[in-house]
Formats: C-alpha cells, structure tokens, sequence
C-alpha cells in the first residue's frame, strides 16, 4: 500500500510515498515534489513501462505527446475500467492482442517484438525519431 499523502510547501505539491508494512508499521519513502519530478520527465529521453498495469495508456501518451520514443510490456487489459478503449474496428479492447493492438494504433511508428520468454511477451515500442 501506498500512503499518499499530499502536501503544500512554497506552491510545491509533494507526495509522500511511504509504504505501509503488513503489521501497518510505515516505512518512510521518499518525498517526490512535483515540479522536480516534471523537470526529470521533461529531460528523458525514453519512457519505459514493465508490466505497467493501468498506466499503460498514460506512459504512451505522455511519450507520445512530447514526441519521445516509448517501450512497454503490457500484461493486464483491465477491459472494465477502461470502457472507452477502443480499436480502430470499433471494438472494445478485451483482450491482450486488442490491447497491443490499441497501443500501436496510438502511433503509426509503433512496432511490436516478442520477447524471449513465456507468457505475456509482447514488447511495443516507438524508435527515436532521426536527427535532421
């Protein structure tokens, strides 16, 4: 579990990511303020999401948006919370093919690679976009 807990300091907001033990004991984490964190984001320059879960979409189009190259193994679907994905074909996306799919429709320069191992391997990923 994460205690997330925000806080206003000099018009910074900041979250606390401690995280909570099983005997409900906090464990401190580190105190990310989100004007720091923007900046980092601003100077990367390749975004990543491993098994990212409901992110998945967001890592894309934060990548896509700012026109950085982007690499995610997606696992779960999650076809319930997120009703409003669709593919081109008008289908809901429900299954893992229809998600991969989904995600190279964001970007025409998407491809797709399968990774060495068992399971769901399905890499999608963007290349970095040639220097004039």
């Amino acid at each position: 579990f994460t205690d997330d807990n925000i806080t206003s300091q000099n018009n910074n907001v900041q979250r606390d990511y401690s995280t909570i033990s099983p005997l409900g004991k906090v464990i401190p984490g580190e105190t990310i303020n989100a004007k720091v964190t923007r900046d980092i984001l601003r100077r990367c320059s390749l975004v990543v999401g491993l098994h990212p879960d409901q992110a998945v979409g967001d890592i894309v189009a934060f990548a896509n948006r700012l026109g950085l190259p982007w690499c995610v193994v997606p696992c779960c679907v999650y076809s319930k919370l997120f009703t409003k994905r669709r593919i081109k074909d008008g289908s809901i996306v429900r299954t893992h093919e229809q998600l991969v799919q989904w995600l190279c429709e964001t970007n025409p320069n998407a491809r797709v690679a399968t990774l060495g191992f068992e399971g769901k391997n399905k890499v999608i990923y963007t290349l970095p976009r040639e220097e004039d």
